[in-house]
């Protein structure tokens, strides 16, 4: 029994080790960029994407919206998460759509940057390309991802856009 706890302690310590090593290593920064198709026009995906207080039901670790400020039709907010955390996301860039930036100016986690999303018709489907600038600050969660998924938010977008769009198709009348 204690050769087994021992083993276990061992892999946990060097797993540890090896996550905050890589997370120390590697750069803050991330820049990365996502394209996928949707049978969908352009107007309906932009709908989903500013629809801010459907974030809830959309993002599974986002629990509550807050809207924060409003100028014009630029929007920011704060979004709830489960684990008691949070994210602030404000609209930079809004254009009709076809284009919108996002900018995470806070989270509980560490993590900041930008995502472009560019919207682009192709026969009466749309081509949604993101891009993520982003920092993330915390060495164990930079650590993490790096060996488990960096692209991590990119990910989260993509799905939720995927869901979003599912969502709306099953309560259109």
């Amino acid at each position: 029994m204690f050769r087994i706890l021992s083993l276990v302690f061992a892999i946990v310590i060097f797993v540890g080790g090896l996550i905050l090593i890589v997370g120390y290593t590697t750069l803050p920064s991330y820049n990365s960029s996502t394209t996928f198709e949707v049978g969908y026009s352009p107007e309906l995906v932009w709908q989903e994407l500013i629809k801010i207080q459907l974030i809830p039901s959309r993002k599974g670790d986002v629990v509550s919206v807050n809207v924060l400020e409003e100028y014009g039709k630029l929007i920011a907010w704060q979004e709830n998460l489960r684990n008691g955390g949070y994210r602030i996301y404000r609209m930079n860039e809004r254009q009709e759509n076809s284009r919108l930036v996002l900018e995470l100016t806070d989270s509980s986690y560490g993590l900041t940057g930008i995502w472009t999303f560019d919207l682009r018709s192709n026969n009466n489907k749309t081509d949604v390309t993101i891009t993520e600038q982003s920092v993330l600050g915390d060495l164990k969660l930079r650590g993490y991802r790096v060996l488990f998924g960096r692209d991590h938010d990119l990910l989260v977008w993509v799905k939720y856009i995927k869901v979003s769009l599912l969502q709306s198709l099953l309560v259109t009348p």
